[in-house]
């Protein structure tokens, strides 16, 4: 915790502590994450560690107990990014049934953690975790030869609580859909998910929305480029071009309210 410039709040206090490095309960996982990847980047480019365990918190004047799930992944090679930590994690949600909703932070929960990399994690309005990239500083703390690290916690009660949905047929259409990209310049702290719900709900048949691309230029500062894919879809009928026009007309006005420049 002192390599990492931290020291947690609202711990549990032990009373008879059997040493002075085991004063306090667990809080979170992620510094026994961070310090694995210390431990053994030395001889490995690339590692992947999880663990599931119990962590403690005060909240008022009762103790609060709660079973986590932490995971973090390792890459020196350029293959390890926010993205493809998500995508990786989203796997877990899929098997689960759970949509998953990424928001930007506005503060740091910890300060290894890159506040613009960093999302809170919703499902169903309520917060069941974190993921992001650690901070470049902590990394090179941590590693001499340097690289990425993706982090995630989890509430892991949560998860074994919660009932995956019942999967329903729904025939496919028997009309044809269209697809269409959109390339945009926006603000580097602009999140996907935002960006995609903003799309989805210009109108009924928008059936589907994904990033595809996404890159940034050191010389762009505070801006970042994306593209979407968008698909397009009435069930009751073939669209002529003038309707798929004048929704995609709806998409790009939306998408320039949010500040965005389409390329």
């Amino acid at each position: 915790m002192k390599e990492l410039a931290w020291q947690p709040v609202r711990a549990v206090d032990i009373k008879n502590p059997i040493s002075e490095n085991y004063t306090r309960m667990v809080t979170t996982l992620q510094p026994h994450m961070l310090k694995a990847i210390a431990e053994n980047s030395i001889v490995h480019s690339q590692l992947r560690f999880y663990e599931w365990a119990r962590v403690w918190h005060m909240h008022n004047d009762e103790i609060v107990e709660q079973k986590s799930l932490s995971g973090v992944l390792y890459d020196t090679s350029h293959g390890l990014d926010f993205y493809s930590g998500k995508s990786l994690l989203s796997r877990l949600f899929d098997q689960l049934g759970m949509n998953i909703a990424w928001k930007s932070i506005k503060e740091k929960e910890y300060p290894w953690l890159s506040l613009h990399e960093t999302a809170e994690l919703f499902h169903e309005d309520v917060r069941i975790g974190t993921a992001g990239i650690v901070e470049q500083a902590t990394v090179k703390k941590l590693s001499p030869a340097g690289g990425t690290i993706f982090i995630f916690e989890l509430n892991a009660d949560y998860l074994v609580n919660y009932k995956k949905p019942v999967v329903r047929f729904e025939s496919l259409s028997k009309y044809p859909s269209v697809r269409r990209d959109v390339s945009i310049m926006i603000v580097a702290s602009a999140d996907a998910d935002t960006l995609i719900g903003v799309i989805k709900n210009v109108d009924r048949r928008i059936v589907a929305v994904d990033l595809i691309d996404f890159f940034s230029k050191p010389e762009w500062k505070d801006q970042k480029a994306m593209t979407f894919a968008v698909e397009i879809e009435d069930k009751e009928k073939t669209m002529i071009t003038e309707e798929v026009d004048a929704l995609w007309n709806q998409v790009i006005a939306q998408l320039q309210q949010q500040g965005a420049v389409i390329r």
